[in-house]
This record gives structure tokens, sequence and C-alpha cells, in this order.
């Protein structure tokens, strides 16, 4: 049972209830009444001092203890190694005599990227962030998987968003290519 309450009407409450109306003069919570000029912090008034609010101090000391927990606001140079880490990480090479070269994201990977679609049975390896000539290097791509698969690959080049897609899941392959062209 629904009851909609207006302004001025009196009501009685069974068990404890959370009323909030907002009036021209105060605000009523419950049975508790606060002056609304008091409880806005945006409201410049000159007859709520500053004594009603609580006392605060801003402490920067203790700032030192949280600085050691946040995470770095950039991400940090790669080590410099000339073969690949345990994880398996290589870092990349200085640009070589070819028309083509891919940057690496942010955190240093490289940016091959598998897109599933139509609930798993489709499935695109994506390779983005290529600059230079991206003809020349969708025909070396495509010649090496070629050469390693013993089948033909299919590629579609975006030279707007700079990407080649190939149909089929080739990451580690694709990821090979690059390790070993040094990109």
């Amino acid at each position: 049972m629904d009851h909609v309450l207006t302004r001025g009407q009196k009501f009685k409450m069974a068990a404890p209830v959370r009323v909030l109306w907002n009036t021209s003069k105060r605000l009523v919570l419950g049975k508790c009444k606060f002056p609304t000029r008091c409880l806005s912090s945006t409201s410049v008034n000159s007859q709520c001092s500053p004594l009603q609010y609580t006392d605060y101090q801003v402490s920067k000391e203790d700032f030192k203890y949280v600085k050691k927990i946040l995470p770095p606001e950039t991400v940090p140079e790669p080590p410099e190694v000339t073969k690949p880490t345990p994880s398996g990480w290589v870092p990349q090479r200085e640009n070589g005599e070819k028309g083509y070269w891919i940057r690496r994201t942010k955190n240093h990977m490289l940016p091959v990227y598998l897109i599933v679609k139509n609930g798993g049975t489709d499935r695109v390896t994506s390779i983005k962030k290529i600059e230079g000539n991206i003809w020349l290097f969708d025909e070396d791509l495509r010649n090496a998987l070629e050469k390693m698969l013993d089948k033909r690959i299919l590629t579609q080049i975006n030279e707007v968003t700079r990407t080649v897609k190939l149909k089929g899941n080739y990451m580690r392959e694709v990821g090979e290519f690059l390790v070993s062209q040094g990109l």
C-alpha cells in the first residue's frame, strides 16, 4: 500500500523510517531538523560560523609512506639485454634497412592481437602500429608464413589504421617472424 505524502501532511511512523524533504527553510530528516544553510558546503552564508564544521588539519608528512605503494606514473624503460629474458621477451632492434617498422606497445610488447568473432568460430590475427611501407611488410609476412605453414595465408591491409589482419590464429607464428626480423 503506497502512500504519497505531500508537504504539511502528518503521518505516523510504525518503524524508524528515513524521510527526506527539502523545504524552503529547513531539511527534515526523520525527526531531526537541520537548517538548510548549514548543510550545503557550496553556499556562502554569514549566518553559519566556521566553528560548526569539524576541524581538520592537512598533513603532508605521512604522504611519503603512501608514495611507496603507488604505481609508477610511466612505464620504465626496458632493460638492456641482447638475448631473450626468462619470460621470452626480446628487445626491439634498431631500425634496420627494411622499408617498414613496427612500434611496440607502451609496455614494450609486440602489437599482435587475436580477435575472436561469431562465438569463437572466426579467428583473426591483427598486427597493429605498422609504420613505413605496409605493403612490403604484408608481402614479407605472407611469404614467411606460407613457407612456415605450407598453406595459403589470407591477409587484409588497412592503410588508415596501419594494421594487417590475417584470417586464422597465427599469433605464435607472427610473433616468431617479428622477433626474427628484429621488429
